[in-house]
């Protein structure tokens, strides 16, 4: 008699352990690390003066955003109060210009907000032989004119024109479970500092510490020091990315949510 055995239901069984099981695991880290990106690149977080009178905060809505990916931009006054401000938003991507025009009243310190409805958001646009394209290569504040409460107007010089690293892509690490993006960038950084102290800092006698070294600081060997260090629960990672014991933990945020 042939017994037959129903794979493809056993299949999903274990898939479905697999991803509770590494989600138990590996979830809450990959969420501070995540949210420790996000804190340093979402609005508010940089502020850039705009002439003397304002500044502005931008964001530019990254692939890994919820949908819909909106871009937004902030500005605030930064001596006394202005009546109106006019001003053209311009991102330039693979020769396309996308501007969006903005008309702020009674602007003072407390921040505005604006959606960038047509501006896209960060994106490859073609990945061929020629080259990487973006949706966005560079950004630039034009034609800004501000009114005071006085009667009095200025107009401010166009800003310097932004040019984008494309970090995002070109340099982030990002892991892709549980039908999410996740920036690991400090995941990534709190591990070379483990490579790094085996190297360089771990107080062996000069011979001792090459060969001890370089057996601690073999990539899996630090990974597994990172997990174990972070399910102890006796390290966490901090603001700058490093792991330090729980009691060091400290970190501040100003950001706009």
């Amino acid at each position: 008699m042939t017994i037959h055995i129903p794979f493809g239901p056993l299949r999903s069984v274990v898939k479905w352990l697999y991803d509770r099981l590494t989600k138990l695991l590996l979830a809450s880290t990959y969420r501070q690390s995540h949210e420790l990106w996000a804190k340093r690149h979402r609005l508010g977080a940089r502020w850039t003066p705009l002439g003397e009178a304002l500044e502005y905060s931008l964001y530019l809505a990254q692939p890994s955003d919820p949908e819909p990916r909106t871009s937004r931009i902030a500005f605030r006054a930064t001596e006394g109060n202005i009546e109106a401000v006019d001003l053209v938003f311009e991102a330039v991507g693979s020769g396309i210009r996308y501007q969006e025009p903005i008309c702020l009243l009674h602007v003072d310190r407390r921040p505005i907000v604006r959606a960038l409805s047509n501006v896209p958001s960060l994106d490859v646009l073609e990945l061929s032989e020629r080259g990487v394209f973006f949706t966005i290569d560079s950004y630039q504040i034009r034609d800004c004119s501000i009114r005071y409460p006085d009667g009095r107007s200025r107009e401010i010089e166009d800003s310097l024109e932004g040019h984008l690293m494309q970090n995002w892509l070109l340099n982030d690490c990002w892991v892709h479970r549980w039908n999410r993006w996740w920036n690991c960038n400090e995941i990534r950084y709190a591990k070379r500092n483990i490579d790094e102290y085996w190297r360089f800092r771990s107080g062996w006698p000069l011979q001792r510490a090459s060969l001890f070294g370089k057996i601690m600081s073999a990539q899996w060997l630090v990974t597994i020091q990172f997990w174990l260090a972070i399910w102890s629960r006796l390290y966490v990672m901090n603001d700058d990315g490093l792991l330090v014991p729980l009691w060091k933990r400290k970190g501040t945020d100003g950001s706009i949510e």
